[in-house]
């Protein structure tokens, strides 16, 4: 395999891992700050 090859790959592979980071992150803070919100409805406080 030649470099510029072996150079795409790693990159394409970096990029791919920092998305999948980047949106499990983002998931996992809008799912639980969506659960908080839920939960402070359900509880009947109205300073959500």
């Amino acid at each position: 395999m030649s470099e510029p090859m072996m150079w795409l790959l790693v990159r394409g592979v970096w990029e791919t891992l920092a998305m999948t980071f980047v949106s499990g992150f983002f998931g996992f803070v809008i799912g639980s700050a969506g659960w908080r919100s839920a939960l402070c409805h359900a509880s009947g406080a109205n300073y959500c």
